[in-house]
């Protein structure tokens, strides 16, 4: 998803949002390539991997989602944002490498629990998503998983 910003999208009458999801593959370190790549792609259309700072922009992007998905399948819906554990379990930042460290939050009850369905995979990316009801909610989840990224400009 890209947004520019809220008034770009609410005032014009055009639809100023595109998805995109992708499938990235890699054979070691996936968890640090995965992040990289989407930060790289965000990059290359002029705009960053989304940083969430307020509560104000969660909603709007939690609104967002679910108006493009109102029709999808709520258990197939997420969207990667560009926090992240990656370099020390538990001290979540907004990039990688980063030291700009995520001051607000908008986890899941029980989140962050580093437990992907009690598998030894690591969790270290946090994705805005509605399977089980979390109503875009944030969780931490493998970072090689297939899901949507979220793009910001400006």
């Amino acid at each position: 998803m890209v947004v520019k910003d809220k008034q770009d999208i609410t005032a014009s009458g055009q639809n100023k949002i595109a998805t995109q999801r992708v499938l990235l593959k890699c054979r070691t370190g996936c968890d640090i390539h995965e992040q990289i790549t989407r930060a790289q792609i965000c990059h290359d259309l002029g705009a960053q991997l989304v940083i969430i700072e307020t509560g104000v922009e969660d909603v709007f992007l939690q609104t967002t989602i679910q108006h493009l998905h109102a029709h999808d399948d709520p258990q197939k819906v997420g969207y990667w944002t560009s926090a992240n554990d990656l370099e020390v379990e538990g001290r979540w930042v907004w990039d990688y490498p980063s030291d700009n460290v995520v001051l607000y939050t908008d986890w899941h009850m029980g989140e962050p629990n580093n437990n992907w369905y009690n598998t030894s995979r690591s969790e270290d990316c946090v994705v805005m998503w509605d399977h089980n009801h979390y109503g875009y909610q944030w969780n931490d989840q493998p970072c090689d998983n297939l899901e949507f990224y979220i793009c910001k400009r400006g």
